[in-house]
């Protein structure tokens, strides 16, 4: 059984072989999942996402990039793109203790027009497919709101 690290919180996931979306025992984020096939893969997983939750989002885009080109049908690492270049840091809300994302980069073009979300749509199990879908909404809201205050 493959252990991940949890993107939020960065808690140890135990998951399924097979399976594409999880629970955090840790901080209770249903979380979409990679297609992890060796342990190469992992490590890399592992790696990236330490450097996306360190805000260190520069150098966790190569390693999405290097997962892509040896297999561009990962969903989640388009997903991990996306939050890159959005600037996406999920911290913890203090009276719901739920995880919510901030946008650390705006970008000009919306997220549902951005074709790294809609190649992680395309790949995506129906599962991951519902929580990017919930994900871009709420960082979209984010992006206007930032539009809002710049004016």
């Amino acid at each position: 059984m493959p252990l991940l690290k949890c993107k939020m919180c960065g808690g140890s996931l135990n998951i399924i072989e097979g399976q594409t979306v999880c629970e955090c025992e840790y901080c209770g984020t249903k979380q979409t999942l990679p297609k992890l096939d060796s342990e190469r893969k992992l490590n890399l997983y592992d790696r990236a996402s330490f450097l996306r939750r360190s805000n260190d989002f520069d150098k966790a885009t190569a390693i999405y990039e290097q997962i892509l080109a040896e297999d561009k049908t990962d969903a989640e690492a388009y997903w991990s793109l996306v939050l890159c270049k959005y600037g996406v840091e999920y911290v913890e809300d203090p009276s719901s203790h739920k995880r919510l994302p901030t946008v650390n980069r705006t970008q000009l073009t919306s997220i549902f027009n951005d074709p790294d979300y809609k190649e992680a749509l395309n790949h995506a199990s129906v599962e991951q497919k519902i929580i990017y879908e919930e994900e871009a909404k709420k960082i979209d809201d984010i992006q206007k709101s930032i539009f809002k205050l710049k004016r």
